[in-house]
């Protein structure tokens, strides 16, 4: 992942961000043949979303890379023409909203823009949040954290069918172990009458952690309590943002932007398996 702008920024905003923390971990990445290089910015990156945690930060990198490998339904074919990733930005609407809240955390909205649930496709829905996530970092850098909003309403109880316990599974893995930004709120509002049928897929699979960060707002006005309604789209009450619709084709051009990266990514950041040491920790 290479940053739009130099690195020497990330240096000037992270006071805790320290050069030795920086040259500790590409030391130690030389120790670990399996791992393909690693930019210095995404050492950055690895480091401010564990807080400067050495071991974790390692911990973190090789959860990435052995994901990335190992996921294919999230990793591959990650051309945004393909009909996986077509089908995806017709069945939900994912944005970054333009404000961050008030304490500097940018804000990932979803929706389903198709209701269908023969139309929705786990796998692929989250392989484009995952883009999102991907895309934001490249333009932003390090960000005080990231919360994601989602509007569940015209869920229906078919939805629930097409929610593969693998990919449950393997979606909080990455996210919980390997995503290399600080995710600080989970909201889930207009909730469904059926939102326990979802939880009871979902809760095996979450640490408390996450669970603590896991907010289920039965109205967007309970929301309001962590997100100010300004940041919202017109469609909401108080929401100042573009409409939905219009965020909802906007926010996919400009994924476009980053489509060489994508195919870069898909093919260099991936494991190298015969090169690891099953003797090592890092070993899972």
């Amino acid at each position: 992942m290479e940053r739009i702008w130099k690195i020497e920024g990330e240096f000037m905003r992270n006071p805790d961000l320290r050069l030795e923390d920086v040259r500790e971990i590409r030391e130690w990445l030389q120790t670990q043949q399996h791992i393909p290089h690693i930019s210095e910015f995404e050492i950055v990156l690895f480091l401010h979303s564990n807080y400067y945690e050495l071991e974790a930060t390692k911990m973190t990198i090789e959860h990435y890379y052995t994901c990335r490998t190992s996921y294919k339904e999230f990793f591959s074919n990650l051309d945004l023409n393909s009909k996986g990733l077509l089908q995806a930005h017709e069945a939900i609407t994912l944005t970054v909203l333009p404000n961050p809240t008030p304490e500097g955390y940018r804000i990932i909205f979803g929706r389903l823009n198709n209701t269908d649930p023969s139309k929705f496709n786990l796998a692929h829905c989250i392989k484009l949040f995952f883009l999102f996530v991907d895309a934001l970092l490249l333009e932003e850098g390090t960000i005080e954290g990231l919360v994601l909003a989602f509007d569940m309403t015209g869920a229906q109880i078919g939805h629930v069918f097409k929610l593969g316990l693998f990919t449950v599974k393997h979606g909080l893995h990455y996210i919980q172990e390997g995503f290399p930004i600080r995710m600080k709120q989970i909201h889930f509002f207009n909730l469904v009458s059926f939102i326990d049928k979802i939880l009871a897929i979902v809760r095996p699979f979450m640490k408390q952690s996450l669970w603590d960060i896991l907010y289920l707002d039965p109205k967007i006005e309970d929301t309001y309590d962590c997100i100010p309604p300004d940041v919202f789209p017109t469609d909401y009450p108080g929401g100042t943002a573009l409409s939905v619709r219009e965020l909802h084709e906007i926010s996919y051009k400009n994924l476009f932007k980053y489509q060489n990266y994508f195919y870069e990514a898909e093919r260099s950041k991936v494991t190298d398996e015969n090169l690891r040491d099953k003797k090592s920790k890092w070993w899972f």
